[in-house]
């Protein structure tokens, strides 16, 4: 069993959802935990991100957005904040993307 996952630039892919997905850790040893980064460009309104039987929590790294919450009002969220949710849709502020993980 290897205890560090290396980073692959190449595991990227764009989602129906709206933003780009670079899975660094989902696989069949541990079921319960995943680990992702994500970014939404500029200008850009995510679908909904719904999830069951599960919570997501997602660290900014990057960026500032407004973020909508299990139906809650927006939430402006930046750098460091930690957002937590089973539906999830972010707008994107100016002036850049938004990375998350």
């Amino acid at each position: 069993m290897s205890y560090v996952t290396k980073y692959q630039a190449d595991n990227q892919f764009t989602t129906s959802e709206r933003c780009t997905i670079n899975e660094l850790l989902n696989n069949a040893d541990n079921k319960h935990c995943s680990i992702a980064k994500a970014s939404v460009q500029q200008g850009i309104t995510t679908q909904l991100h719904t999830v069951k039987n599960s919570v997501e929590y997602y660290i900014i790294l990057e960026g500032e957005a407004e973020v909508f919450i299990n139906n809650s009002p927006a939430e402006t969220v930046g750098y460091l904040d930690v957002v937590t949710g089973v539906d999830l849709v972010v707008t994107t502020a100016i002036p850049d993307q938004i990375i998350f993980s």
